[in-house]
Order: structure tokens, then C-alpha cells, then sequence
């Protein structure tokens, strides 16, 4: 009976999750949202539909199953193309957290090891809920979002230091807590068998032969079972987190010849995990806790996110990346993610923090999940607000004797000098037009000068940048980049200045191409909606043929 029991416990959580998720979707929020509260209303701290004792095994195994499809999902020469701005900027971004938040707990006489730890929880962010809406938003190939993955990919490799790192510093002790030793040596052989085993896996095929792992779909399904099982029980008795033991056999089998099956099996189990998983986080939170705690929570939830996003922004301007970007990647990852709940429970384990820490803190992490879905689509406006007060006239802008202000004129003025800027540019020249290319890529700068083609270094998206590129009298504008949002400021900022000037804008996505028309494109270049014109002809042609 126990086991109908959970079962109808959980079918009443997810059920109420899908139709919160619905309903908070028709508003124009996340469905997030909708699985935090609906953990929230029917666990424990709510109408205790679900029982106390079965919360921390719902949490726990949603721990395990979204770090296993998040290790599937992860790949080292995914994170190498992204570049090294992102990269180094969450190693540094997490270690400026961890300091600075040790150096606030010493100064309100918190302690180094509760700083450390603290700084370890409040470092990491959430990867399932800043993809997801950077997905949604269409932003994930951005600036922005591209950097954010870097250091969230960053963020979900830190973890394995920091599970064992918080443990020992929590103190941890009794019958079942291996030594700090034997700890260490187990994160060496995991780190081994990440290293080592997919060359094991990648020969198998040889021993066992190839057809019967092609043509047989369940047994690359048993073998990514067998290893995520073996692994977490491995962590587990080594002392160390199952779900770490979980994300590492995620890791092991995404570059393995089965990787492509099993992504294409579990994938469609990875919106239950994610469901389930933030369920139980609503779970682990209380509704009476808000009210015990209504004085020092919405300081808690400030504190961190303001902390978080000074941290990130600083560093990454410190990379050189622009202002706006860099603001809008610290508030995207400024909340508490769902790794920081598996590290509050590692600390718990040795009673690092009182009962009333550790439910402000879970709580804060809790409020930080839920303001994220508001919080994300102003970054960018914000960030671009702070540019413009921070850096009014970018020292980028300069000229030097580039192209002076009030030259060219009835010229063709194109922003950006990747490949549709190329192009744009190819057929002005063909045209034999004059031509300005306006980029803040020094690559593409380069390349444009090796070309004799006038180039002006700056932002567009500043007024005195369009009016060194002598707006007022030139023929067009062309805005070739393809990120959305920066391409509706240029154009918003451009039709502002100059009513009359044409302006051809590229839109990347569909979706964003009424937005355009609104804001006075002359034409919009609707990149999905060309994609289907030419398919259509493609295959048409190729029907027609055969």
C-alpha cells in the first residue's frame, strides 16, 4: 500500500504541475514557475497532500535524473567553441563569489567555513531555467546567451570539487562518512573513468559487433541504465553525492557511439525530470516560512542577486566584454540554481548551519528561481541604460582618421561584417555605391580593411556612433546582426534620428519580425520565412525531377 500510496502522491504533483504550467504560460510566464508552486501547494509546507517523508526522496531522485540528462547533454568541445571569454569567466566568476562571500561571513563574524560554503551554495545557478527561457526567447545563440552557457556549463563542472569541498567543511561526521582521503580518491576515479571510458565504450562495438548495437535499441538503453545506477551508487558509498556519481555517467556515455540513441531515448523523459525536479523544490519549501521570515528574506533573496550579477558583470567586463552584455549575462545567472539545493543538503549532513539559516536560505533560493522568469527579459534594457551612464561615448568610437565625421555622403551604412554583412555588402559595391561597414569586432574590422573597405569602430546602438557614420546623409541602413534585441535598438534608435532614411533589417527569427515592421523597417529580411520559401522550391524542384 505504501508504494500505491507515492504513486498517487506523485501523479497528484505532476498533474497539478501541468496545469499550473499551463495556466502560468497563458500569462506569459515559464512554466517553471507553475512546478515551483505546485510542489509549493500540495507538499508538505502546504495542504500536505504529499507526506514529509517521501519529500526528500522525490527531490533526490529528481537530483539524480536531471543531472544524468544535463551530463548527456554536456560535451568539452561543445564548451571549447564557445570561446574563451565564457570559459574563463565562470571559472572566475565562481571563485570571486566564493571570496567575497567569505569575506562578507568573516565580517559579520559568520565564520570562514560557513562563508565558504555559503559562497560554494550561492556561486552556482541554474542551468535547467536559464537555458530553458534563453530557448524560448530565441537569445541562446546571442551575446548574451552564449555566454551565459559557457558559465553555466562551467558552473555544472564546478560541482564536482564543490560536493565534496562543502562536505568536508560541513564537518560532516559518523559511521558512514568515509575520510577526506578516501573522498578524494573517489573523485580521482571518477575523474579517471570520465577520462578513460569512452575509449572502452567507443571499442565495444569491435567485441560485440556493430549491427547488434545499431539495429538493437535496448541494449545502448541497459548500458546507459547499468552506468548511471552503477555510478551514483559508486558516489554514494564513496561518501560523495549520488547525483554527482549521475552527472558523471551523463558525461561518460555524451561521448560514447551510443550518445546519440540514448539523448534520443531519454530525451523525451527530460520535461519529466525537469518537472519533477522543480516540484520537489517547491516541496522543500514552506508557505509559514515566508511569513516567519518576512523581514530578513527579501534581504537574503536582494543580497544575492545583486551579488551575483556585480560579480559577473565586473568580470566579465574585465574580459572585455560590452557593458550591456556583461550586465545582461550577470542578471541571467543571478539566481541560486538547482545544484545549490544538492549543496545545502551536503552541508546540513554536519549541521553547518542552524534550522532557521538553513530555511532562509532555502527559501531565498526558492524566491531567486521564481524572479528569474521577470528578472531575464531586463537584462538587456537595463544593461543598455547602464551603458549609456557608465560609458556615454565608447573609447572605441575614436576614428583615427577612419572615416571622418560628415564623410562619406549618400553612402550605404551596414552593421555588422559577418557573413549576411558581407553579403549586404557585396551587392552596394556591385551597385558601385559607397559603402561604411560599422562593427565592434576588431576580426571583422580586419577583415573589412584587407579589403579597402571604410570601416567605423563603435556601437550603434549610441546616437554619436551613427552620427560619426553620418546618418543624416546616407542613402540606407542596413543592420545585419543577428542578434534581435540589439537589432531593434539600432533600429528604433535610427528611425528616431532619421524618419525618412530606408532602413533593411535582418530578422533571425520570425517571431521578431512584427516588432520590426513596427519600429519602421523600410524591408526586413525574415531569415525563417526565406529558409521556407527556398525549401519549398527545393522540394518542388526535386519532385518535379524525379
Amino acid at each position: 500500500m505504501e508504494t500505491w500510496s507515492i504513486l498517487i502522491e506523485i501523479t497528484a504533483l505532476l498533474g497539478l504541475a501541468a496545469l499550473l504550467g499551463v495556466l502560468v504560460e497563458r500569462l506569459g510566464v515559464n512554466a517553471l514557475i507553475g512546478y515551483l508552486l505546485a510542489g509549493l501547494c500540495l507538499g508538505p509546507g502546504g495542504l500536505r497532500l504529499v507526506g514529509a517523508e517521501h519529500v526528500g526522496a522525490v527531490a533526490e531522485l529528481g537530483v539524480v535524473l536531471l543531472l544524468f540528462t544535463t551530463g548527456l547533454e554536456f560535451s568539452f568541445r561543445r564548451l571549447q567553441r564557445l570561446g574563451p571569454v565564457p570559459l574563463w569567466g565562470g571559472v572566475l566568476q565562481i571563485a570571486a563569489t566564493i571570496a567575497l562571500t567569505a569575506i562578507l561571513a568573516l565580517a559579520v563574524g559568520g565564520g570562514l567555513r560557513r562563508g565558504l560554503v555559503l559562497g560554494a551554495i550561492v556561486c552556482l545557478s541554474s542551468t535547467a531555467s536559464v537555458l530553458r527561457l534563453l530557448q524560448d526567447r530565441t537569445e541562446l545563440e546571442t551575446t548574451t546567451g552564449r555566454t551565459s552557457l559557457g558559465i553555466l556549463l562551467v558552473q555544472d563542472i564546478a560541482l564536482v570539487p564543490l560536493v565534496p569541498l562543502v562536505t568536508l567543511l560541513g564537518g560532516a561526521g559518523g559511521a558512514r562518512t568515509p575520510s577526506p582521503w578516501l573522498q578524494v580518491a573517489g573523485i580521482g576515479m571518477l575523474l579517471l573513468v570520465i577520462v578513460l571510458l569512452p575509449r572502452g565504450l567507443r571499442a565495444l562495438p569491435h567485441f560485440m559487433g556493430r549491427m547488434v548495437l545499431t539495429r538493437n535499441r535496448e541494449l545502448p538503453i541497459l548500458a546507459a541504465v547499468a552506468i548511471c545506477l552503477g555510478a551514483t551508487w559508486s558516489a554514494h558509498a564513496l561518501g560523495l553525492s549520488p547525483a554527482l556519481g549521475a552527472f558523471a555517467a551523463g558525461m561518460v556515455l555524451a561521448d560514447s557511439p551510443f550518445a546519440t540513441q540514448v539523448r534520443a531515448d531519454v530525451g523525451s523523459l527530460r520535461a519529466l525530470f525537469l518537472a519533477l525536479f522543480f516540484v520537489a523544490i517547491g516541496m522543500l519549501a514552506r508557505l509559514d516560512g515566508f511569513a516567519r521570515h518576512a523581514l530578513v528574506l527579501p534581504l537574503a533573496v536582494a543580497a544575492i542577486l545583486v551579488l551575483k550579477t556585480a560579480v559577473a558583470a565586473l568580470v566579465l567586463r574585465l574580459l572585455r566584454l560590452p557593458v550591456r552584455h556583461a550586465i545582461a549575462t550577470g542578471i541571467a545567472i543571478s539566481q541560486v540554481g538547482e545544484f545549490g539545493f544538492v549543496l545545502l543538503q551536503a552541508a546540513n549532513r554536519g549541521a553547518l548551519f542552524t534550522p532557521e539559516v538553513t530555511e532562509v536560505l532555502l527559501l531565498a533560493i526558492f524566491c531567486t528561481l521564481l524572479l528569474t522568469p521577470f528578472l531575464l527579459p531586463l537584462g538587456h534594457r537595463w544593461g543598455a541604460a547602464l551603458e549609456r551612464r557608465l560609458v556615454p561615448l565608447p573609447a572605441a568610437a575614436t576614428l583615427a582618421g577612419e572615416a571622418a565625421a560628415g564623410e562619406p555622403s549618400h553612402h550605404v551604412i551596414v552593421v555588422g561584417y559577418g557573413p549576411a554583412g558581407q553579403g549586404a555588402v557585396e551587392g552596394v559595391r556591385r551597385r558601385g555605391d559607397r559603402v561604411l561597414i560599422v562593427d565592434t569586432s576588431p576580426a571583422a574590422l580586419g577583415q573589412a580593411r584587407a579589403h579597402d573597405l571604410p570601416v567605423l569602430h563603435g556601437d550603434a546602438t549610441y546616437p554619436e556612433i551613427l552620427d560619426h557614420a553620418n546618418l543624416k546623409q546616407a542613402r540606407a541602413l542596413v543592420i545585419t546582426i543577428p542578434d534581435p534585441t540589439t537589432g531593434l535598438a539600432i533600429l528604433r534608435l535610427a528611425r528616431g534620428m532619421e524618419p525618412a532614411l530606408p532602413i533593411i533589417v535582418r530578422s533571425r527569427y520570425h517571431r521578431y519580425a512584427a516588432d520590426m515592421e513596427r519600429e519602421g523597417a523600410t524591408r526586413i529580411y525574415d531569415e525563417e520565412a526565406a529558409a521556407g520559401a527556398s525549401l519549398a522550391d527545393m522540394v518542388e524542384n526535386c519532385l518535379d525531377a524525379c
